[in-house]
């Protein structure tokens, strides 16, 4: 089952991200586990958490090779991710759905996120 991004889709999530995301020092992280343990995604993001919580923009893009997964199991990651930041953070994200071709991870959250001054609402 080999299921791919089309590519207006993928120009839409790379203009998503670059309003989202400043310019400065930005970060990815990304994190891949064999099980949909939420549990496990949530240390992540608490690992990262001092670089997560000073963030003033964040985009993630999710998928998943698990056939079972469900609007259940991105709403938590949504959740995880929204408890993470802090409240003045400007954040969103995709959801492809869909794994990639021959890799064996369950779920992957590929997280951007960068720093920048905030001005009224928008971040420069």
């Amino acid at each position: 089952m080999c299921r791919h991004l089309m590519f207006p889709r993928l120009i839409s999530i790379v203009c998503c991200a670059w309003e989202i995301v400043p310019n400065k020092n930005v970060k990815i992280f990304t994190y891949e586990s064999h099980s949909d343990d939420i549990e496990s995604f949530k240390h992540f993001l608490a690992d990262h958490g001092d670089v997560i919580k000073s963030t003033t923009g964040l985009f993630f893009l999710m998928s998943s090779n698990l056939v079972s997964f469900s609007v259940y199991e991105i709403n938590e990651i949504f959740s995880a991710i929204k408890n993470a930041v802090n409240e003045d953070c400007n954040w969103g994200g995709y959801d492809s759905l869909y794994g990639d071709e021959g890799t064996d991870y369950a779920i992957k959250v590929t997280i951007i996120c960068g720093e920048g001054k905030v001005v009224k609402g928008s971040v420069d």
